[in-house]
């Protein structure tokens, strides 16, 4: 990500607000993609990267990298 602004968010499935930000990050990741811009959204379930990954399809996020530690 060596010259890109970098937007980090620690986000889980379990946290409303996190939950009701990440359309808004999907569409600011999907505005700024010709930019050197990129919003990381790392999950933060116990559940693991399936339940993610579920979430995402279900909410339509398309444009935001599907990241979990």
């Amino acid at each position: 990500y060596e010259g890109k602004t970098v937007l980090l968010v620690f986000w889980a499935t379990w946290c409303a607000p996190c939950v009701a930000e990440m359309a808004d990050l999907d569409s600011l990741q999907k505005d700024f993609r010709k930019l050197s811009f990129i919003v990381l959204p790392i999950s933060e379930d116990y559940v693991g990267v399936d339940h993610v990954s579920a979430f995402y399809k279900v909410n339509n996020l398309r444009h935001l990298p599907v990241m979990h530690d």
